[in-house]
């Protein structure tokens, strides 16, 4: 149960750098943005300190909401947040502000399920916390693997390079493709949110 919730809650750290060409393709030729890829690149690394800095909240909510009402709440701002994401992406400011919510999520989610692992057996702790945190180490597999075969079935290759400088700097163009990125992050959602339910019913 607890590798499920970790599995689900993973995507944001694990699975951005999947899915940041096609966002950053998305931003540009769908609404006009200029940002690039390099200037997207923190995003992943933002979300692994939020999410270290916050997991002791985990440990907090625990204590004040109880270990189901807890897990519940955080997984619903988590799903909601993915969710958002499907009509976020016409702005790049949007995607941090939702991403940073991610990764506090993602943050408490992992201390929760990693300490309720260890609870469940306290005879063999480690082994309870490596097969939960296990979970978090497949998401991005997992998750990058799916988006991807939804986005790309068709295996398309970035064909368009907008900066002369900078020939090997090619983004998505083809509009078939492109209009499934915001549709990937609500089957992602819908995805960490069986998961998610399964973990916590468990």
């Amino acid at each position: 149960a607890c590798c499920l919730g970790n599995l689900a809650s993973g995507f944001p750290v694990n699975s951005f750098g999947t899915v940041l060409l096609y966002v950053v393709s998305y931003l540009r030729e769908e609404h006009g943005s200029d940002v690039r890829s390099s200037g997207v690149s923190f995003v992943p690394i933002m979300c692994t300190i939020i999410l270290s800095v916050t997991m002791f909240t985990g440990s907090l909510l625990e204590y004040l909401l109880g270990y189901t009402w807890s897990l519940i709440g955080i997984s619903a701002v988590f799903v909601a947040s993915l969710m958002l994401n499907f009509v976020a992406l016409n702005s790049f400011g949007a995607i941090v502000v939702i991403y940073c919510v991610l990764g506090y999520c993602e943050g408490v989610l992992l201390v929760t399920f990693l300490s309720t692992a260890m609870e469940w057996f306290p005879k063999k702790r480690g082994l309870a916390a490596g097969v939960s945190a296990l979970g978090s180490g497949l998401s991005g597999f997992v998750f990058a693997a799916i988006q991807s075969a939804f986005i790309n079935p068709w295996n398309h290759l970035p064909d368009h390079a907008p900066y002369p400088g900078y020939p090997d700097e090619k983004y998505f163009s083809q509009h078939d493709l492109l209009k499934r990125v915001p549709q990937s992050f609500l089957i992602i959602a819908a995805v960490s949110c069986v998961l998610l339910s399964i973990a916590i019913t468990l």
